[in-house]
């Protein structure tokens, strides 16, 4: 637990080192760490400007900086500053797989990451299991100031316009599908969703929120839960000029989309909006309940303080 705490109450880290060959890989690259029965999904990030990043999803951890990366073929070797102690990897790259040891102090286990191709494309047409008849599916996009958005648009092949409905997903790296890399496996909840709204005459748009899935990413620090509302206004406004579509529109959202899709309903005038497993306590009430349990009684202390001071309205930067 000490080791888990640890990882996720990251130090500052210092400026990371250059690599000597930062092209091959450069990329995302997907595994985990394992140490004994615990086992914590990683996401390590090359960049070919001399940085590296490390997602821990399970914690809530995103983008923390990497130091000292040293890269000599086939040896790869970055660090993970942390108030418990230097968490180190020590790896060797065979093709498109890096793995080695992890240490962090008394503690010792491995890792395993794997190369993502980024060339690698979705088509909506041949997603898990076949469409229900009648029903097509194409993935779009969304330019913003910001990077550009995705989702899928699934709707009845025959009818010409029917209403819209748009999918706001949970908190968390969860995706347009409903799946989130924080369980194993899939529940493709929301893409049953769709395909079933749309088998009754509805044209539905699920997307992937900022820094989830294929959607491009924000700094942690500027993110907002007015980022998500924008996004989704945007996205609302894209819905109802499409062809396929008419200016009726139901907002639908999970859990903390609820909450985003109660927002962004109001700001476009939907004529609907449905909450599913919708917030039921203020923000801070659930996020101290899923923090209790994980945290230990010091930091759940600062997390309080911290709430606090976020509900006066007063951020924080000292976390």
């Amino acid at each position: 637990m000490r080791l888990l705490l640890a990882l996720l109450c990251l130090a500052a880290a210092l400026a990371p080192t250059a690599f000597a060959q930062p092209g091959p890989l450069s990329g995302d690259w997907d595994g985990a760490i394992s140490i004994g029965t615990v086992t914590l999904d990683i996401t390590v990030t090359f960049a070919e400007n001399a940085t590296a990043t490390i997602d821990i999803p399970q914690q809530g951890a995103m983008g923390l900086p990497l130091q000292n990366v040293a890269i000599d073929l086939p040896t790869v070797r970055f660090e993970l500053p942390s108030g418990l102690g230097l968490a180190i990897f020590d790896g060797t790259r065979d093709e498109d797989t890096i793995a080695g040891t992890f240490t962090q102090g008394t503690a010792a286990g491995s890792f395993s990451i794997t190369w993502q191709d980024p060339t690698g494309t979705r088509d909506a047409s041949t997603e898990v299991g076949p469409l229900p008849p009648g029903v097509s599916a194409e993935d779009v996009s969304l330019s913003t100031p910001s990077g550009t958005l995705h989702g899928t648009l699934t709707w009845p092949t025959e009818g010409g316009s029917v209403p819209a409905a748009l999918i706001v997903s949970g908190s968390g790296p969860t995706d347009r599908d409903g799946n989130s890399t924080m369980f194993p496996g899939k529940n493709n909840s929301l893409r049953m969703l769709a395909e079933a709204l749309a088998a009754e005459g509805y044209a539905v748009l699920r997307v992937d929120k900022r820094g989830v899935g294929a959607s491009a990413g924000i700094d942690e620090p500027e993110l907002r839960v007015q980022v998500y509302v924008d996004d989704l206004v945007a996205w609302a406004q894209w819905l109802r000029g499409d062809l396929r579509t008419t200016n009726v529109l139901t907002v639908v959202g999970h859990s903390e989309g609820a909450l985003i899709g109660a927002l962004a309903a109001n700001a476009v005038g939907a004529e609907a909006f449905v909450a599913l497993a919708g917030l039921g306590r203020p923000i801070q009430d659930v996020l101290r309940r899923q923090l209790a349990p994980q945290l230990t009684p010091d930091l759940l202390e600062q997390t309080d303080v911290i709430l606090a001071s976020l509900v006066a309205g007063t951020p924080t930067n000292d976390v």
